[in-house]
């Protein structure tokens, strides 16, 4: 059973004509899909079908558009739920009357949001940092959703065989934001924030990520025979004053235009028309998922290797011994000293002591600990960081793996940070270490990458200027006093920048 707080709406279509509108509070069981058990959101999913003359339906719209909910039963539209509910509609009716209009006929046949399913999401939350964290979990469940549909296809593949044809996976998700006046005031602001979330999502390809080392070892050792679907998955956005300039973007508009003289009539018009198919009603945020089978290449092995003459009898050899001092020697650590374990001098020391000395500072011989991450890092921060209050300080720690499942569980801390932070903060700031042992372990520059995405989206709220400041703590770190046991984030708030600490970048 999973606990969350908040009360989520599910409403499924079904196969046949009826509808079902389910609310659950509190808590949900645990065989429920992830996309169904959402905190603070509202879901609505709708697909194509023939419901005329259904009672339980709602139509709007030049064709009768479908509205897969029920429309609020209170008619003073006060209550949340109703808020939640005019939203949903009012955006649906939009995307169909826009859709409509610019279809020859007014039909929607042809169109792709006719052809596949779209689901309807509000995200209710009123704090930036909590839609961020949002948006994150919606990339992250449009992944996974992309990734079990490969795994389902290969299955059915392997059970049915070669002459199976396995089909692609392509769903559009909608996410409403409509309590949120930063964003909805805005659309310098909430353009922005979405072009630095896609940013961070392209930069996370050049990542070494543990769940991407692991599936390059099962490569190399042949363990690895599951074919890798291509998942990608698209976000853009909408808003009620899309392609709004700002002063000085309409002055050098002004600019242009004068320089060039003339004025084409046709292509104002035109832009004009692309500017309001974009913009909805409240901040929206539109997520493509396509999952397609990996490219079939004909099944042609790769070219035999050409044959290298054998080694002449001159040519030195190699034993055993030098392949073991030579494995020793590249699996020493560049970062972390390892002081010997022997009190004489390398030089009089016999081979075998030689031997096993470096094999004890080779990082590919793991130590067992009896303490969890969590415990290694809280004694080493405890010793180490000048800034640690017990008082004040917080640990938290995750699993993830994932590049969008990280950015997902920074937001969300920083949005349960905002509302628990102890005011007034201490003179030199307050610290929130979240500790991440299996995220990047393997690469602190990849590392300081990512904490350096996280202050980009972070700059581009106005509401954090200068009140959260991010420093990174890694094994690898180029500095030794930042070599912490485990990857930590550190959440630094100030109330002002004279507190905050020095930059990592």
């Amino acid at each position: 059973m999973k606990i969350f707080e908040g009360n989520a709406a599910v409403l499924l279509p079904l196969s046949t004509i009826s509808v079902v509108a389910t609310l659950v509070t509190g808590y949900t069981t645990g065989g429920a899909p992830k996309s169904l058990a959402l905190s603070s959101a509202f879901v609505t999913s709708s697909r194509p079908a023939d419901h005329s003359g259904h009672p339980g339906l709602s139509l709007h719209g030049r064709q009768g558009t479908i509205l897969m909910y029920e429309p609020p039963h209170d008619k003073s539209g006060n209550t949340p739920t109703d808020q939640v509910w005019s939203a949903l509609s009012n955006t649906e009716r939009w995307i169909s009357e826009t859709l409509s209009a610019s279809s020859p006929g007014g039909s929607n046949i042809g169109n792709p949001y006719a052809r596949k399913e779209v689901s309807y999401v509000c995200e209710t939350s009123d704090e930036v940092a909590s839609v961020v964290s949002g948006v994150f979990r919606r990339l992250r469940e449009a992944r996974e959703l992309g990734d079990a549909h490969g795994n389902a296809e290969e299955k059915r593949l392997n059970d049915r065989g070669p002459e199976y044809m396995p089909g692609t996976l392509r769903q559009t998700h909608v996410v409403v934001i409509p309590s949120n006046e930063e964003l909805s005031g805005s659309f310098s602001v909430f353009d922005t924030l979405i072009q630095r979330i896609n940013v961070a999502r392209r930069n996370a390809r050049d990542y070494v990520t543990d769940v991407g080392l692991e599936k390059l070892d099962e490569t190399m050792m042949g363990e690895s025979e599951e074919r890798d679907w291509s998942v990608s998955v698209n976000c853009a956005h909408l808003h009620p004053k899309y392609g709004e300039q700002t002063a000085k973007e309409k002055l050098a508009e002004m600019k242009k235009e004068e320089e060039e003289g003339e004025v084409d009539l046709n292509l104002e018009a035109y832009k004009v028309r692309r500017l309001q198919a974009r913009r909805s009603p409240y901040p929206t945020i539109v997520i493509e998922v396509r999952a397609s089978p990996p490219p079939d290449f004909g099944g042609q092995n790769a070219p035999a290797a050409p044959i290298t003459a054998a080694p002449s009898d001159e040519e030195p050899k190699v034993s055993q011994t030098d392949i073991q001092k030579l494995e020793a020697l590249f699996g020493q650590s560049a970062a972390t000293e390892h002081p010997t374990n022997v009190e004489e001098e390398p030089s009089s020391l016999s081979e075998e002591d030689l031997l096993w000395d470096q094999l004890g500072k080779s990082t590919s011989i793991k130590e067992l600990s009896f303490l969890s991450p969590l415990k290694l890092a809280q004694k080493w921060v405890s010793e180490n960081d000048p800034f640690f209050d017990i008082n004040t300080s917080s640990f938290t720690s995750s699993s993830t793996q994932h590049v969008d499942e990280a950015y997902e569980f920074v937001f969300t801390n920083i949005a349960m940070q905002l509302s628990t932070l102890v005011k007034p903060l201490r003179a030199d700031g307050t610290r929130q270490y979240l500790v991440m042992p299996q995220f990047l372990s393997a690469s602190a520059t990849s590392f300081e990458k990512f904490s350096g995405e996280v202050t980009n989206i972070l700059d581009a709220i106005p509401s954090f200027a200068d009140r959260l400041k991010i420093v990174t703590l890694h094994p690898e770190h180029i500095e030794a006093d930042k070599r912490s046991p485990v990857p930590i984030f550190v959440l630094h708030w100030t109330e002002n920048q004279e507190d905050s600490p020095p930059s990592t970048e």
